[in-house]
């Protein structure tokens, strides 16, 4: 080699120590200092004469806190995934972290003083830094796995006045099955990014209640006709719905305005558990009570092997 070489530190992020490996050409005077992300000096490591050749160097904080390195913009050693998308499909294993970073550069003709950005769905934490300063951070962000607490909360912040931006976006995932970012960030003005999502809040409340509703009134018209179980079965598939939504839809981190792993245990729990209730046993049920009649076939065994072929 006839050139200076820094490599990216290992581990990144970490805790507590990390080594960082560089390679000099010739000997000369060395100084290797550390910055977080938003350009502030963390400590000077080394400040010496050194003689050429490979050096490695094993960095411990004096804080014992996680401190990420941000990442070396050279795109000819990022790898192209697409947003939204998981990164184990590109054979990475799922759990870990990722950094994404995307440069925007504004047109001339748009107006930048009150641009926004806004995450809907992310089942991983993650930090997201524009031109180095953090701007949304969304749960634990650690290597620590038994401290990670996971939440689904949807983000909407403002970004720097700026024509041109740099957006670095760090997600942890170590409890879904797939890491990654499952839906793009939107950018665009802040005001309508806010009013959508108060009018895509408002429109989910509503569909609860007419679900809930038709569940009521359902419930209603069996309560006069016992023997007419279809009935029954719909207004509890009706009522189970809405807890559902709750797990997948995250009404529960937009109601109580916080996340935690309580929060995000009972989302889980929701949403396949009514999944499984609805879909594998009263839909069946449903399904019998009014098909029975009309086709006079044995509907139970016609819908065991449905089951069967889908569990396989």
């Amino acid at each position: 080699l006839e050139r200076f070489e820094l490599r990216q530190n290992y581990p990144n992020p970490f805790n507590p120590s990390t080594t960082i490996k560089y390679y000099l050409p010739r000997s000369s005077e060395v100084s290797l200092k550390v910055y977080n992300l938003t350009g502030q000096e963390v400590e000077t490591l080394i400040n010496e004469y050194q003689y050429s050749g490979k050096h490695e160097f094993t960095w411990q904080p004096k804080e014992k806190t996680e401190i990420i390195i941000q990442p070396d913009y050279n795109y000819s050693n990022w790898e192209n995934i697409t947003v939204p998308s998981f990164w184990n499909y590109k054979t990475h294993k799922s759990r870990g972290y990722g950094w994404y970073h995307l440069k925007i550069i504004f047109n001339e003709k748009i107006d930048i003083s009150n641009m926004g950005i806004f995450i809907e769905k992310a089942h991983c934490n993650y930090e997201l830094y524009a031109n180095g300063k953090l701007i949304i951070k969304n749960g634990y962000t650690g290597l620590n796995e038994k401290k990670f607490i996971p939440t689904r909360t949807p983000r909407l912040e403002k970004l720097p006045q700026s024509n041109e931006i740099s957006i670095a976006w760090k997600i942890v995932n170590y409890h879904d099955v797939n890491g990654g970012a499952i839906r793009p960030p939107v950018i665009g003005n802040y005001e309508i990014l806010q009013r959508n999502q108060f009018a895509w809040d408002i429109f989910c409340f509503f569909l609860v209640g007419f679900i809930i509703s038709l569940g009521i009134y359902h419930l209603a018209i069996f309560l006069g006709r016992r023997n007419e179980k279809s009935y029954l079965y719909f207004s509890i598939i009706c009522f189970f719905l809405p807890l559902r939504h709750i797990g997948s839809h995250f009404l529960l981190e937009r109601i109580f305005l916080f996340s935690n792993n309580i929060i995000y245990l009972l989302q889980a729990k929701a949403e396949c558990l009514f999944a499984y209730l609805i879909w594998c046993h009263f839909l069946p049920l449903f399904l019998k009570e009014i098909l029975t009649p009309i086709f006079k076939i044995k509907f139970n065994r016609i819908m065991l092997n449905l089951l069967l072929i889908c569990a396989i």
